[in-house]
């Protein structure tokens, strides 16, 4: 290759990497959290207490919107940091004895917000399980995302896990 061929080449390289270097950060991917029973969503309402699986459908969209953030992996299993798009809080467990209470808080470098992924199942029948970090790392307790079955105030709580329990069983 001559001299002149290797600047072309070079230069094209250079410009390349300042156009890639120059994009725009992509937007944040938002997901659904749905409960495999009946393929609801869970959603914040106005009381970061009281989550709910209810109808995808049911305005605003946006509260039934979650950003999962990897946070990293523990006994070879992910761990997500969840994040609410209509509230800008992440999924969490309050208290500090037993499985706690299902809530969204600030988030923040925080155990109580980490959730422990595993995946159960296998082609159509895949799902995931929830398990909370913090009620693992502060009480010794293994307590899981469960939905309740049907529609009402606080139908999404903690119980203790059970990933052969259907209702423990969510989708993205």
């Amino acid at each position: 290759m001559t001299t002149l061929g290797r600047i072309v080449t070079l230069a094209a390289a250079a410009l390349t990497l300042v156009a890639v270097a120059a994009a725009p950060a992509q937007a944040a991917a938002y997901r659904q959290l749905k409960a495999t029973k009946d393929g609801t969503c869970v959603r914040t309402t106005a009381s970061p207490a009281d989550l709910r699986s209810r109808s995808c459908a049911v305005t605003p969209t946006s509260a039934r919107d979650w950003q999962v953030i990897v946070i990293g992996e523990y006994n070879r299993h992910p761990v997500w940091e969840l994040k609410n798009r209509n509230t800008g809080r992440c999924l969490a467990r309050a208290g500090t004895t037993g499985l706690g209470t299902l809530t969204t808080q600030a988030c923040v470098d925080s155990n109580n917000n980490y959730w422990e992924i595993f995946t159960v199942g296998a082609g159509s029948t895949k799902a995931i399980v929830l398990k909370s970090f913090g009620a693992f790392v502060f009480a010794g307790s293994h307590a899981c995302l469960r939905y309740q079955g049907s529609y009402s105030a606080k139908n999404v709580r903690l119980a203790g896990c059970n990933v052969n329990d259907g209702l423990q069983r969510w989708r993205l």
